[in-house]
């Protein structure tokens, strides 16, 4: 369930993923059995399930309508980079994201995109991900645009 997939994330123990996960299917069971098998009903801590037994709504892809919303694709043409970011980076990332999905859509419009994360858990060929330990791992990317920019410049 959700709480397997998200709570590793936000630092929960292995022990505390269990209880989670326990009090999660109690609730789920409590307000709607059907209601939180559907797929983005653990989304958000449980947000896309509540939204959808006590507001009556229905779920949409969310990463893709967030760069709808905001015009993505008109202001990355505009861009040089794309920066997006994320604590953790791992497996479930991969599953509709927005920092996932911001990288696939910046690949597909020829934009290079940087992913900067806290931590990383996996290999991931072709996404350009940078593990930020701390303010220090800020400066690095700094300078190495910076220089990256200066050759540019130079030719």
């Amino acid at each position: 369930g959700a709480a397997h997939t998200y709570a590793p994330q936000k630092g929960a123990s292995p022990a505390q993923v269990l209880i989670l996960d326990k009090r999660l299917r109690w609730a789920g069971f409590q307000f709607s059995k059907r209601l939180s098998f559907k797929p983005g009903a653990g989304a958000a801590g449980g947000l896309g399930f509540g939204l959808m037994a006590f507001c009556r709504a229905s779920l949409v892809p969310g990463a893709r309508t967030l760069l709808k919303l905001n015009g993505f694709e008109v202001r990355v043409k505009a861009c040089d980079w794309v920066l997006s970011g994320e604590g953790r980076f791992d497996l479930s990332s991969l599953r509709g994201k927005l920092p996932y999905v911001i990288a696939r859509e910046a690949k597909r419009l020829k934009k290079p995109c940087v992913l900067l994360v806290g931590q990383k858990q996996g290999s991931f060929r072709g996404l350009n991900i940078m593990q930020l330990q701390s303010r220090k791992g800020l400066a690095v990317l700094a300078r190495q645009w910076w220089l990256g920019m200066s050759v540019q410049a130079a030719r």
